[in-house]
């Protein structure tokens, strides 16, 4: 038998995988018009022909490496 609190219990249940336990940082960017759409279409094609999953992995390696180079 459900108990009348669990009706109305909307919060889900605890997770505990890694995406839970993993501590998400994120920034805002600003775009023209119509850039913003432009910008991803070319991130998405840039992690398949560097086989990268996500494309902030890719960002991040990119400026890495281009900061590496402007500083050695």
């Amino acid at each position: 038998m459900i108990n009348q609190e669990d009706l109305f219990n909307l919060k889900p249940k605890e997770h505990e995988g890694f995406i839970e336990r993993t501590e998400i940082e994120y920034i805002q960017l600003a775009f023209a018009d119509d850039k913003k759409i432009e910008f991803i279409r070319m991130l998405e094609r840039l992690c398949v022909d560097f086989n990268y999953e996500t494309y902030q992995d890719l960002l991040f390696d990119f400026v890495k490496e281009k900061y590496e180079e402007d500083n050695s």
